[in-house]
């Protein structure tokens, strides 16, 4: 019988989060899922807990040899054999929506649920540069919920284009996204691979915008989030998540780095996504998406970022302008602009923190949770004990 849904988790010496997520998901007894682990760490630690269980759902392999992530990613996603998939990482989970929402889907020839973050959680050792330890053991929950609406999927690449692709806003996801899985096969053989570049989930979400002709997003917590103290995410709360290609924890495992010319020459966030959009489009053949790419933008934003590779910024500019033979007016009049709306963007989250300064910035949170297991059963009390939220059930029904 083939599965309804694959949730499908890369992961990579991080035991003490996977098992957690393991346990979470596998606790939807006699369910028609099967789950993926890929494990490339360098100790026995999540295959020793593996070897104690007897559950035929679970599909896992050790692979001690070096892989980057979306090496990793691609085998992962490749061992898949359900109708839908769900990628998500290893401090993360679903909930048992995630399996509902996958038979809906089905039934109703639905290829792509997106949905936006109702419900994330910080592990226990997350920590912020500002905050400290506020956010460690919560898991916080949006006050109002339940909204949905389809997207354009090729409107919606064309508007992340002109923001430079920075991030996965406006585009259909794979990640902590139920995916029709033919889908993921279509990209594989229109580009070679499932993912490219450094950054697996902005790559899955450029892919599936050029595969896809809408998908819906909705508002609702069929995932769970998680942000562990050494994950990217919390890398990047502490602003760790930069460096040089050569040296940089994340890329240095990728052999033959692919690092276009024209994207600043060090990682950040916003680099990282640059490189995996660029790639992304670069193998699916699309030169004319890669011309309409907004590479001023991205300039603008890591000035402003990251002034500590300010010459990286300016060498790659001046080889921007000599390859597009632009005008130093033409590209000042939008560097600029850029530079503003980013200055008044972080102003307005700064005004927003000054106005609602607690961790929780006005959402519900719950305290002292452990591990996201445990974060997964508390947000079930929550919603059978908030009525006024519907279910989801009551919220696919009306989709038409």
């Amino acid at each position: 019988m083939i599965p309804i849904l694959s949730i499908v988790i890369p992961t990579h010496n991080r035991a003490s989060y996977a098992i957690s997520a393991i346990e979470s998901i596998l606790y939807f007894e006699n369910e028609p899922i099967e789950l993926i682990v890929t494990d490339t760490s360098e100790n026995d630690d999540l295959e020793f807990f593996v070897s104690s269980l007897t559950e035929s759902r679970l599909r896992y392999i050790h692979i001690k040899e070096a892989l980057s992530m979306t090496e990793n990613y691609n085998l992962a996603m490749s061992m898949a054999t359900g109708d839908y998939v769900c990628l998500i990482g290893d401090d993360d989970t679903i909930t048992y929506d995630a399996i509902i929402t996958a038979k809906w889907a089905k039934k109703n020839h639905i290829e792509i649920v997106s949905p936006l973050v109702v419900a994330n959680y910080a592990w226990p050792d997350f920590k912020h540069r500002f905050l400290g330890m506020s956010h460690a053991g919560n898991l916080y929950i949006k006050k109002e919920f339940g909204s949905y609406s389809f997207k354009d999927s090729k409107k919606g690449l064309d508007i992340a284009l002109t923001k430079s692709i920075l991030g996965t806003e406006g585009l259909p996801k794979v990640y902590h996204s139920i995916v029709d899985r033919q889908l993921m096969e279509k990209i594989k053989n229109l580009s070679g691979s499932y993912f490219h570049g450094v950054s697996p989930d902005v790559s899955g979400a450029v892919g599936l915008a050029l595969v896809s002709e809408n998908y819906l997003e909705i508002d609702y917590p069929i995932t769970i989030p998680g942000a562990a103290g050494n994950s990217n995410s919390g890398r990047s709360a502490m602003n760790k998540h930069k460096g040089t290609l050569e040296d940089d924890s994340h890329t240095k495992r990728f052999k033959n780095l692919n690092w276009p010319k024209l994207i600043p020459q060090f990682t950040s966030v916003e680099t990282v996504w640059a490189q995996a959009a660029y790639s992304t489009l670069e193998a699916f053949g699309k030169k004319d998406l890669i011309e309409k790419y907004n590479f001023i933008n991205l300039y603008a934003i890591c000035n402003l970022k990251h002034n500590d590779h300010k010459k990286d910024i300016e060498e790659v500019i001046k080889i921007y302008k000599e390859s597009k033979k632009i005008s130093n007016y033409e590209f000042l009049k939008i560097f600029t602009f850029s530079s503003i709306f980013e200055v008044l963007a972080l102003l307005f989250r700064y005004g927003k923190r000054i106005l609602i300064p607690t961790a929780s910035g006005g959402k519900y949170f719950i305290s002292g949770i452990k591990n996201i297991f445990v974060a997964q059963k508390e947000l079930k009390i929550f919603m059978l004990n908030h009525n006024s939220h519907k279910q989801i059930e009551e919220i696919l029904i009306n989709i038409k």
